[in-house]
């Protein structure tokens, strides 16, 4: 089938419904299938044989519509002429491309070698088998997809968060120069970084909660603890937040208002919803500028560099503004202007973000303390008369069966050590354990231990045990769940 006809058969289509898209390709089609006519017509002049035409066909395939119309007009002599001169253009320029883009898969290659630290790249040997193969390949093509292949590995945030970790998280300076270089990269790295900045935020909340403060807390420990004073506040997925003495394992449960868990979680997922726009934003302007520096280092026309932006960015083409500009440089300040205030924007959404975590954390550390307060009490409590020392499943135990049993043992309620009531004479109207409360519990402590062992006074504040008293104790914190019910049994007869 002729060109003509192919021409012919495209615009004899019936006329029906097409989207846009259509039309465009439509449109390609006629345009290419009109080169091609013009090509030919040149070629005609030439009259080349078969073997020979195909190498002319090419660079004649390169050159503008006008171009070729002008050359149908003229003999054979000047479009050869014409053709060995363009050859060497051609020839010329494609080897400047290959040099630039050589040179920009190098500095790559020495930018994210320079940000890997060895101890984290014995870590990730997955990456470092990749790096190392750099080294290796000549292929500018196979070393751009070896590239490709690290900048996915880091696309994965646990990855990411590891080597992060082992940089010493986010304010130091090595993590900045590692964050800021492989963005120079690949600008769709922004997220990554974002989320894991991010997730350290509100983890570091939540252990804020937790522990009320991170000063003493190990953040590489399976339980986070603090220790202020002589109580130790501890936090685990297993067992949730606890009080304890330094002195015994004896845990209080004191678990924070899920209230503030929940409000951090909310905040998190909205500012991630806050940031999408401004990184993709900032993606386009950074892949803008990027493709802006490169065609002013090959000589490309401006014009031609604004159309191409037109065509392929269409969104970021508004209020037709691209067209009052006429320099490269122009553009690139106008651009980094534009980068730097999407940048500011993000700050401030994060600071934001810092401002209303830290509210939360006062309420949340006021809150606390105000519980730990009674619960401290209960612990210093029950450790100066020893019951800490015997095994809390033990003392567990023998509590579950003494409130089981409450009129047995004339308990006006049940024994509840976390919420600050020992189940005797208790002053309603007074949160606080008072006097009277630590006597009755103290002889019930002395009827499970079968003898009258600690002294009441201990409730006063006014004596303390004494060293034979706590030799007894320590033998006796031995002996089974079952000695000290029996014990209870025998003084309730």
């Amino acid at each position: 089938m002729s060109i003509e006809n192919s021409i012919s058969q495209i615009q004899a289509q019936p006329k029906t419904w097409i989207s846009l898209e259509d039309i465009h390709k439509s449109k390609s089609q006629i345009e290419h299938s009109q080169k091609l006519i013009q090509v030919n017509n040149v070629l005609k002049i030439l009259d080349f044989p078969d073997n020979q035409e195909e190498t002319y066909r090419k660079i004649l395939e390169k050159q503008d519509s006008k171009t070729l119309k002008n050359l149908s007009l003229k003999s054979k002599d000047e479009i050869l002429i014409f053709l060995i001169n363009t050859n060497k253009i051609l020839t010329k320029t494609e080897t400047k491309k290959i040099w630039i883009e050589n040179k920009r898969i190098a500095t790559k290659i020495s930018k994210i070698k320079s940000v890997f630290p060895r101890n984290i790249l014995d870590k990730h040997p997955n990456i470092t088998n990749k790096l190392d193969s750099l080294d290796k390949i000549d292929n500018p093509i196979q070393k751009n997809e070896i590239l490709e292949d690290i900048i996915a590995i880091l696309k994965n945030p646990w990855t990411l968060e590891s080597i992060t970790k082992d940089l010493g998280w986010v304010d130091t300076p090595e993590y900045k120069e590692f964050r800021n270089t492989l963005i120079s990269i690949d600008p769709t790295l922004r997220e990554t970084f974002d989320r894991v900045e991010l997730n350290q935020i509100w983890n570091l909340a939540k252990i804020k909660l937790w522990t009320d403060d991170l000063s003493g807390v190990d953040l590489d420990s399976d339980t986070l603890s603090k220790t202020e004073d002589w109580i130790t506040t501890s936090y685990s997925n297993e067992n949730g937040r606890n009080l304890s003495t330094t002195w015994s394992n004896y845990k209080i449960p004191s678990e924070i208002n899920p209230k503030y868990e929940k409000d951090i979680t909310e905040l998190n997922t909205k500012t991630n919803e806050e940031l999408k726009p401004l990184n993709d934003n900032l993606n386009l302007v950074s892949q803008v500028l990027k493709y802006l520096k490169n065609a002013q280092k090959s000589w490309i026309d401006f014009s031609k560099v604004k159309n191409t932006i037109k065509i392929q960015n269409p969104n970021f083409y508004t209020n037709k503004w691209l067209d009052n500009i006429t320099s490269f440089d122009e553009m690139i300040i106008i651009l980094n202007a534009k980068k730097f205030e999407l940048e500011e924007e993000k700050e401030e959404a994060i600071e934001t973000a810092r401002e209303k975590i830290d509210e939360l954390l006062k309420q949340n550390t006021l809150e606390a303390k105000k519980q730990d307060k009674k619960k401290k009490k209960v612990l210093e409590f029950i450790h100066s008369i020893w019951f800490d020392r015997i095994s809390q499943s033990k003392t567990n135990l023998l509590l579950d069966y003494i409130n089981i049993n409450l009129w047995k043992f004339a308990l006006q309620e049940k024994i509840d050590l976390q919420n600050a009531s020992l189940g005797f004479d208790k002053d309603f109207w007074n949160d606080d354990i008072n006097p009277l409360e630590k006597r009755s519990f103290i002889n019930l402590f002395n009827k499970m231990l079968g003898e009258n062992l600690i002294n009441e006074n201990i409730a006063n504040g006014t004596t303390s045990l004494s060293l034979e008293t706590i030799s007894k104790l320590q033998k006796l914190s031995n002996r089974t769940t079952w000695f000290f019910i029996s014990n209870l049994e025998k003084k309730m007869k």
